[in-house]
């Protein structure tokens, strides 16, 4: 009998036995009926994130922003790390935010919802995305997919912010964002491949009007969170 000890084989067996890290996953809901503490909140972030949030000029975008510092700022911590680390996050040549290569986090938001993901082994990306009408031309990035359900249209929507979601983590994973196309990303349900590299899907499930998805380039579990504002910003006791 030939025991196959090619490199990709010893691979596949070495990452199936292997112990499975850990993504966590935090979410936050923008109550849109209640004002957002901006100034209390902006308190905790280091001077330059301050002047990123303060660049925005609506002020739902800067309340979104915002939030995903904080919420970096509340994983982090929850790493064993200082919220003075925030200072020491840096931006590569595509403007990609890391801390170090210990770690690595990436934060999506849309409408309503935040959502960020971090992980302590390899590279993540995460995405989410409110379910809205869409030119039918924006379909065109199926080539090479499933055909979207030929149903309702908001069965149709539902698929394309499905795969969106998917492939747009897996943009932010590899850190080049818009300079891929969609599609050289190829999908084929829970998993992605990209430039011969696979990524591992996960989706986030938040509510029916949105659709979110982690992209990972290790096999992990997922761990969700979904915060209040309290858990960002610390409350004053009475």
């Amino acid at each position: 009998m030939q025991i196959d000890v090619s490199p990709d084989t010893i691979r596949f067996r070495l990452h199936v036995i292997s112990v499975v890290s850990l993504i966590k996953v935090y979410c936050f809901k923008i109550d849109t009926h209640t004002s957002f503490p901006l100034a209390k909140a902006l308190a905790l972030l280091p001077i330059a994130m301050k002047s990123e949030v303060m660049k925005y000029r609506n002020i739902k975008d800067q309340v979104r922003s915002l939030v995903g510092k904080l919420m970096l700022r509340k994983a982090l911590t929850e790493e064993g790390h200082s919220p003075q680390d925030l200072e020491d996050i840096q931006k590569d040549q595509f403007k990609r935010p890391y801390l170090n290569s210990e770690i690595d986090f990436n934060i999506s938001h849309s409408e309503s919802y935040v959502v960020l993901a971090i992980a302590n082994t390899g590279k993540v990306g995460i995405d989410v995305e409110k379910i809205r009408p869409v030119d039918p031309e924006r379909f065109r990035f199926w080539q090479n997919q499933h055909d979207a359900p030929n149903t309702s249209d908001e069965d149709r929507l539902h698929f394309f912010f499905k795969v969106w979601t998917k492939k747009e983590a897996v943009t932010k994973a590899v850190g080049r964002g818009i300079q891929i196309p969609f599609s050289e990303i190829t999908i084929e349900h829970y998993l992605a491949k990209y430039q011969g590299e696979f990524w591992y899907l996960y989706p986030i499930d938040l509510d029916k009007e949105y659709e979110s998805h982690v992209a990972s380039s290790d096999r992990r579990e997922i761990q969700i969170s979904k915060l209040e504002l309290k858990e960002l910003i610390p409350q004053e006791r009475p």
